[in-house]
């Protein structure tokens, strides 16, 4: 639970692997420290990132993102964090008013409702 020695860590995953390989070890020690750890993932990576699942007979969007689900689950209860999905799509990955900040009550739900701050207005992010 998370207190002032232990403020919670909040990490916005675009596809659902991602924070695993990018912040996976951090995730961990900060849970193993006692702060309330949550993962948001904007996609499942269901088309871009599942090439494996693609190779499989009668793969549908639907199965690879069960499958995908399935994985980052996994992989969340074992960091020690809990984890919501936006399901925005993927390739592409939309974001608008209510698949992004319209969704902020339910994700964060002491967060300034602002909207996802430092990641909406970079010029990395195509589309938005």
């Amino acid at each position: 639970m998370a207190d002032d020695k232990h403020p919670s860590v909040v990490v916005t995953s675009a596809h659902s692997g991602d924070f695993v390989w990018r912040a996976g070890g951090a995730l961990a020690l900060y849970a193993e420290r006692g702060h309330s750890v949550r993962i948001v993932c904007l996609s499942y990576g269901e088309r871009g990132e599942s090439q494996g699942l693609w190779k499989q007979e009668g793969m549908t969007v639907q199965k690879a993102k069960e499958g995908r689900r399935a994985e980052a689950e996994a992989a969340a209860a074992a960091l020690g964090a809990s984890i919501a999905f936006l399901d925005l799509g993927d390739y592409p990955l939309r974001i608008d008013d209510a698949g992004g900040a319209g969704r902020t009550p339910r994700i964060l739900p002491r967060a300034d409702r602002g909207g996802f701050p430092g990641w909406c207005g970079s010029e990395f992010n195509y589309g938005l």
